[in-house]
C-alpha cells in the first residue's frame, strides 16, 4: 500500500475520532444534567454491554477483512466472500434478536436489579430496543472492515464522524422530551453509525452482486473457519475488557461511581482513538508484508507503534490529572462527582498495559495466528474476573482498575511480544 494511502487512512482516522470526542464529552454533559443518576447508571450498564454485542457477527467480520486484503493483493476478486459474509450475518444477526427477546426480562433484572427505579417492565423494554440498535450495529461494522482491506478506511472514517455529529444532534433535538429517555439516548448516539454502516454495506453487496458470483458452500466454509479464531479470541477479550460494568452492576451500588467509572473511560478512549487509528490502518499492511516475508519491517512497525501510543498515554494521563477538577466541571457539571487522581492514574496504566499489547495483538490478527492470543487472554479473562469481583468488594471501582492492570501485566504484557518474536524468527 502506498505510504500516502496509509496516511490519509491514519490522518482521517484522528480527524474522525477528534469530531467523535468533541460529541463525546458534550453528549456526557447532556447526559449527566438531563438524566436522573440511577437513569444515567442504566444507561452505563447498557453501553457497557456493547463489546459483548460486538461479538455478535462470530468473527466473520475479521476473517472476510484478512481474505479481501489477500485476494486484492493477488489480483482476484473478493465478491463471493463480501456476499456470503453479509448473508451469514443476516441470519446470525435475526438468531441472536429472537433468542435475547425471549430472555429480556430475565437479562433485565440481572442487570438493572439494583438500581431502584427501574420497573421491569421498563427494563426489559429498554434492554430490548437497546439490544436491537447494538445488533445491527455490529453487523453493520463489517462494511468498515471491507473498507479497511481495500485500504479506503478513510472512508469508514468519515463515515463514523458523521454518525459522531448526527448522534448529538438526535440527542439535543428530543432526549428532555423522550418518555423513555434511556432509550432515547442509546437510539440517537448509536443509531446513526448503525444506519450508516447497513446504508455502506448495502453499497458493497450491490457491487459485488454486480459479477454475479456463485455462491460456493466451500467459501462459507473457509470463512467459518477463519471466524471461529476471531470468535474465541474476542470473547474471551470481552472476558477480560468488558467484564467490568457487570462487575459493577453487581458489586457497585453508589450511582456517581459508575458515574465517574464510565466519564473516566469515555475520557481515555479519546487517547486510544488515536493509538487505534495507526493500529487497523497498519492491519491490512502487516498482512501483506507477511505474506511477502519483509519481517524486518514487521519489527520496526511494532517497535515504531509501541513508542509512539505510550508516549500519547503518558502525557495525556499527566494533562488529565493536571486539570481533573476542570474536566468534571465540563463532563459532569452541577454534581458532586470528582475525578479522583487514583482512578485517573488507574485508567491510564491501563492504557499504558493496553499499547504495550495491543500492537503485538494486532499483528497476530493481521497472519491469523490466534493461537497465542487466544491462551493468553484464557488466563487473562481467569485472572481479571476474579481479581475484579473479589478487590470491588473493598476498592470500589479502584478495585476493578487493579485488577485489569494486574492481569495484564501478569499475561498479555509480556507473553505477546515474546510469541511475536518467536512468530517472526521461526518463520525467518
Amino acid at each position: 500500500m502506498p505510504i500516502s494511502a496509509e496516511k490519509l487512512v491514519v490522518l482521517s482516522a484522528w480527524a474522525s475520532r477528534l469530531i467523535a470526542a468533541f460529541a463525546m464529552i458534550y453528549s456526557l454533559r447532556i447526559l449527566s444534567t438531563t438524566l436522573l443518576p440511577g437513569e444515567y447508571a442504566m444507561f452505563i450498564i447498557l453501553v457497557g454491554l456493547i463489546g459483548w454485542f460486538a461479538l455478535s457477527d462470530g468473527g466473520i467480520g475479521y476473517a472476510v477483512q484478512n481474505a479481501v486484503t489477500k485476494k486484492l493483493s493477488t489480483g482476484q476478486s473478493a465478491d463471493q466472500e463480501i456476499v456470503c459474509a453479509y448473508s451469514m450475518l443476516l441470519l446470525i444477526s435475526t438468531a441472536i434478536v429472537g433468542v435475547l427477546f425471549g430472555f429480556r426480562e430475565k437479562i433485565a433484572e440481572l442487570l438493572f436489579g439494583k438500581i431502584a427505579s427501574v420497573t421491569s417492565e421498563l427494563g426489559a423494554a429498554t434492554f430490548m430496543q437497546s439490544a436491537i440498535v447494538f445488533v445491527a450495529g455490529a453487523a453493520a461494522t463489517l462494511s468498515t472492515k471491507i473498507l479497511y482491506s481495500m485500504h479506503r478506511g478513510y472512508v469508514a472514517n468519515t463515515a463514523s464522524a458523521i454518525s459522531a455529529g448526527v448522534g448529538v444532534l438526535f440527542l439535543i433535538a428530543g432526549i428532555t422530551s423522550a418518555v423513555d429517555k434511556v432509550a432515547y439516548a442509546v437510539l440517537a448516539l448509536y443509531g446513526p453509525a448503525a444506519l450508516i454502516g447497513c446504508a455502506l454495506g448495502a453499497f458493497q453487496i450491490f457491487k459485488a452482486l454486480r459479477s454475479r458470483p456463485t455462491l460456493r458452500i466451500t467459501v462459507a466454509t473457509a470463512l467459518l473457519k477463519s471466524s471461529k479464531g476471531f470468535f474465541v479470541f474476542y470473547l474471551l477479550a470481552a472476558a477480560v475488557l468488558q467484564i467490568d460494568y457487570l462487575v459493577m452492576s453487581q458489586k457497585v451500588s453508589e450511582s456517581t461511581e459508575i458515574i465517574q467509572y464510565y466519564s473516566l473511560a469515555k475520557v481515555f478512549t479519546l487517547i486510544s482513538f488515536f493509538n487505534q487509528a495507526i493500529l487497523f490502518a497498519a492491519w491490512p499492511q502487516m498482512t501483506a508484508q507477511y505474506t511477502s516475508g519483509a519481517f524486518s519491517e514487521i519489527k520496526a512497525m511494532l517497535c515504531r507503534m509501541v513508542i509512539v501510543s505510550a508516549s500519547i498515554t503518558l502525557l495525556a494521563t499527566f494533562v488529565i490529572l493536571v486539570v481533573r477538577s476542570f474536566l468534571a466541571g465540563i463532563i459532569v457539571p452541577n454534581t458532586s462527582i470528582e475525578f479522583r487522581p487514583e482512578i485517573i492514574a488507574g485508567f491510564g496504566a491501563l492504557a499504558l498495559m493496553r499499547c504495550l499489547t495491543d500492537p503485538f495483538a494486532i499483528f497476530l490478527q493481521s497472519i491469523g495466528r490466534m493461537s497465542p492470543l487466544i491462551v493468553c487472554v484464557v488466563m487473562q479473562a481467569l485472572l481479571g474476573a476474579g481479581l475484579q469481583w473479589y478487590l470491588s468488594e473493598t476498592l470500589g471501582i479502584g478495585g476493578i482498575l487493579l485488577a485489569l492492570v494486574v492481569a495484564f501485566a501478569a499475561t498479555a504484557a509480556w507473553a505477546l511480544p515474546y510469541s511475536v518474536n518467536r512468530t517472526l524468527t521461526r518463520t525467518t
